[in-house]
């Protein structure tokens, strides 16, 4: 072959590779089914269960007296665990709550909130069953529903971040709002080692990352770790300040490590894990940030069309390997989005790599 056949040759290879590089790379952007209760969602989170379904509560509405339901969305359509109706024995909806899925129990976990002092004798905390689909115990306290499950019972600060660790079969909570505050307190829930409870709660004055609030959806389990990436506070009768920082808590030793800081941040953004990419994805307003664990390095993987969008809700469907999104509110206008579910499909970490 001559010198010049061969440059040919090489360099349609070389684009064909980079071709594929890129054709690997390119995230994606899907809609599914709406949510069939007709209502966006927000000031809430959002799960996935053992099953691999998303796990929804509730209405973007925080008042109790509005749609409680529990669904879920297998990645082609939705069912209702529990129907709605504020007077139904469920726990009403509300804003800003604790809410974990405990996968060892099969159960969905929920305690505390605002809205509810708004009606007598509502639903404070409460435990259901997913495989049942029922509620197994609720109370007017935050605590009630735990009793004789969790040692020590609950806490709540408004806002705060969560997260649980299905392999460990514990339960982190970060930060969140005191009296309009944001802080730096956590809480840990995990297996009792005595006693008749199960659970025990535990709070961690180790050193940890600094305040923050407006993130509920911020935290996330991978294994035994858990991440938290940004969140918002106020500098000393100066502006509020959204975050763009990513940490490590190892709950084996009980250690926060700083990452890389994200090449952007958002209000009140989604963090999600892709167990098929071993990777950390971010909505945070317009961009879809990705945080590949192995190599500790981020991306921009914004897929074309993708909405400024805060304060929503998403999970990651192992099944149909698609983060899926609800609700939340346009930026800047803060108008609701409604119950219309976005898939996002990331594209293939590695090839960042090169």
């Amino acid at each position: 072959m001559n010198p010049r056949r061969m440059l040919v040759v090489s360099v349609s290879f070389l684009l064909l590779w980079f071709w594929f590089v890129a054709l690997g790379a390119a995230s994606s952007l899907k809609a599914y089914p709406s949510d069939p209760s007709g209502h966006g969602l927000g000031f809430t989170r959002a799960h996935v269960d053992k099953l691999g379904r998303l796990l929804v509560f509730g209405s973007g509405s925080g008042g109790p007296t509005n749609d409680n339901s529990i669904r879920v969305f297998d990645g082609t359509k939705w069912q209702y665990l529990w129907p709605n109706g504020y007077t139904n024995g469920g726990a009403q909806v509300r804003h800003n709550h604790v809410s974990f899925y405990v996968s060892r129990l099969d159960e969905f976990w929920i305690w505390g909130g605002s809205h509810l002092e708004t009606l007598p004798g509502a639903l404070r905390s409460g435990r259901f069953s997913v495989r049942e689909k029922r509620w197994l115990a609720t109370s007017t306290t935050d605590q009630g529903a735990f009793n004789g499950i969790i040692q020590g019972g609950t806490t709540y600060l408004e806002t705060m971040s969560a997260a649980w660790a299905s392999e460990t079969d514990t339960g982190v909570l970060f930060g969140g709002s005191n009296q309009g505050n944001a802080t730096d307190r956590q809480w840990i829930i995990e297996p009792s080692p005595a006693g008749q409870e199960p659970y025990r709660l535990v709070e961690f004055t180790g050193p940890r990352p600094p305040v923050r609030t407006q993130c509920m959806n911020c935290m996330v389990a991978v294994g035994s770790d858990f991440y938290l990436y940004a969140g918002t506070y106020q500098e000393p009768g100066g502006p509020y300040v959204t975050r763009k920082d990513l940490w490590k808590f190892n709950s084996k030793t009980r250690t926060w490590t700083r990452l890389p800081d994200a090449p952007g941040t958002g209000s009140a953004p989604v963090l999600t894990y892709d167990a098929m990419a071993n990777a950390l994805v971010a909505w945070a307003n317009d961009r879809i940030l990705v945080y590949d664990i192995a190599a500790q390095k981020w991306s921009d993987q914004t897929p074309a069309g993708l909405p400024c969008v805060m304060n929503h809700v998403g999970g990651y469907l192992p099944s149909i390997n698609v983060h899926v999104y609800e609700g939340g509110n346009d930026c800047p206008s803060g108008n609701g989005r409604g119950p219309g579910l976005i898939g996002i499909s990331i594209g293939n970490v590695a090839s960042f790599r090169h």
